[in-house]
């Protein structure tokens, strides 16, 4: 799995966290879609790395951001602004492993409920993303995009999110 480092081979596209994460639960999982799905609506819409695990012999203490994507460049992006530090810094890279750290958390939480029976997804697709996908999506008048992504991630002015 390590070409996903860097967001793919150093690309900066699908957050490695996330790509490894859903790899596993396509792996392990009996029903791996709504799981996966809920693991990316979290991941975008969640203060990460989470605070829930912060290693005891972090080098540096690391500012949580929301990212608003699971990709990893918007994803660095936001959380330069958050905390200050530069893309290429080591502060970046403890913030990518204690950030994949939460993600393998959140992965084994929702694995550990789906077994018992008690997994219920907690985020489901916002109101702007329903509304894009009735013109953009599958069948649509539009039919020229897939997803489900928030979309003012990347495209400025959407719902004046930006």
């Amino acid at each position: 799995m390590r070409y996903g480092s860097g967001g793919v081979n150093g690309w900066a596209t699908l957050c490695g966290a996330f790509n490894g994460a859903a790899y596993t639960i396509q792996l392990i999982s009996p029903e791996p879609k709504p799981i996966i799905d809920e693991l990316y609506m979290w991941g975008e819409r969640t203060a990460l790395p989470d605070v829930a695990f912060t290693p005891s012999n972090a080098r540096f203490e690391i500012t949580p951001s929301v990212a608003n994507s699971v990709i990893c460049h918007a994803s660095i992006a936001e959380w330069t602004k958050a905390s200050g530090h530069k893309a290429f810094s080591k502060e970046r890279d403890d913030r990518c492993g204690q950030l994949t750290a939460s993600v393998a958390r959140k992965v084994v939480m929702m694995l550990n409920d789906q077994h018992a029976g008690k997994f219920v997804p907690a985020f489901a697709l916002s109101e702007e993303v329903q509304e894009c996908s009735g013109c953009h999506l599958k069948g649509s008048r539009m039919e020229n995009t897939r997803g489900k992504m928030e979309c003012y991630a990347c495209h400025a002015g959407v719902h004046d999110k930006q």
